[in-house]
């Protein structure tokens, strides 16, 4: 698992930055000399960071979308009083390698009481067949799954667990 240790909240200027984002955004543009550079968005669990890359633009473009994790190497500067990275490598990373914990906002309860909560609602459903259903489709991995999901993208509970 590739660990997280700088959040976007804790950066500063001129810091030095080697560490995994969630690409949120990706344009490839070009400045007004025609020349093109990655404008990108990342996050982490802790805000949002717009991030510039202004070499070989052409090169990385592919290698990351919105919704790929990625090794970002880079300078954290100001600019028009927002902080922002300039970057100097991205490379992505396998999603199955990062706690996404680190990188959305989780429930702030816990996610046992939740899905005990789920289970109980469960058991109370007098129609049989609805019951069993219930019982069949939050079973296993998809309670799993189900219990970590965000509940939307963007407004109401969108976090881990929402």
């Amino acid at each position: 698992m590739a660990d997280k240790t700088t959040f976007i909240d804790q950066l500063h200027e001129g810091q030095q930055v080697d560490d995994l984002f969630l690409v949120s955004r990706k344009t490839l543009a070009e400045t007004k000399a025609g020349k093109p550079y990655l404008a990108l968005a990342l996050m982490d669990r802790t805000g949002e960071i717009e991030a510039r890359l202004w070499d070989n633009a052409e090169q990385y473009e592919g290698m990351a979308e919105a919704g790929d994790f990625v090794r970002v190497q880079g300078t954290a500067r100001s600019y028009r009083d927002q902080l922002q990275l300039v970057v100097h490598s991205l490379a992505p990373v396998n999603a199955a390698e990062v706690a996404l914990e680190d990188y959305m906002p989780a429930s702030p309860r816990p996610r046992e009481v939740m899905v005990a909560e789920l289970e109980s609602v469960i058991a109370r459903i007098e129609d049989r067949p609805l019951h069993r259903l219930l019982r069949v489709i939050f079973a296993g991995e998809t309670l799993e799954l189900f219990s970590r999901a965000p509940a939307a993208k963007k407004m109401h509970h969108a976090y881990l667990g929402g």
